[in-house]
């Protein structure tokens, strides 16, 4: 193995990196824009909503809380005991269909809400999310394969020029040559 081959592995392995990268990037902007189902709900029902983290609208539940789950809006949303209008400031949301309790006296009560969404058929969804769960992996390994590579040319240069030092003489011993020293007994 020369030097050439050398840099053409180190080449291949940036190459494949940089396409891995846009494909990633490009899987994430696409799943965004899969939704094309436009729908509203009233009053649904989201139960004890945390501060803590999100709790997800059910409406939907095959593709909640995923990127292909877009353009989630809250038109309304009120406490579902008694009926008062929870504020903005006291709840956070996400385009997911998820929302979370900021701050106010309905922390961990159950809300009623009221939204507008857009999704795409559970189908794409999920197909689209199990091939970006698939190819997470795909870095793991890539750095793996590196490390191998790194290992297995190291060892290759170890063995191929150490070997090559010792050679000429004896080391050590005075006035031998290249035929070595003979020992008398």
């Amino acid at each position: 193995m020369e030097m050439k081959t050398l840099s053409a592995v180190a080449i291949a392995l940036v190459v494949i990196g940089i396409v891995l990268g846009i494909g990633f990037l490009v899987l994430e902007e696409f799943e965004g824009t899969l939704g094309t189902n436009a729908g509203a709900v009233g009053n649904e029902t989201v139960t004890a909503v945390s501060n803590l983290s999100y709790s997800c609208v059910t409406n939907n539940y095959t593709t909640a809380n995923l990127g292909c789950y877009n353009s989630f809006s809250v038109a309304l949303i009120t406490n579902a005991s008694g009926g008062e209008i929870i504020d903005t400031f006291n709840y956070t949301q996400s385009a997911t269909g998820c929302i979370q309790a900021v701050t106010g006296s309905y922390v961990d009560q159950d809300w009623n809400v009221s939204y507008t969404y857009k999704n795409s058929s559970s189908e794409a969804c999920s197909g689209l999310n199990d091939t970006i769960t698939a190819t997470a992996t795909i870095p793991t390994w890539l750095t793996i394969i590196v490390l191998v590579l790194i290992v297995g040319i190291l060892l290759y240069m170890v063995f191929k020029f150490v070997p090559q030092f010792g050679s000429g003489g004896s080391y050590g011993s005075s006035g031998g040559g290249a035929e070595g020293v003979i020992a008398q007994v």
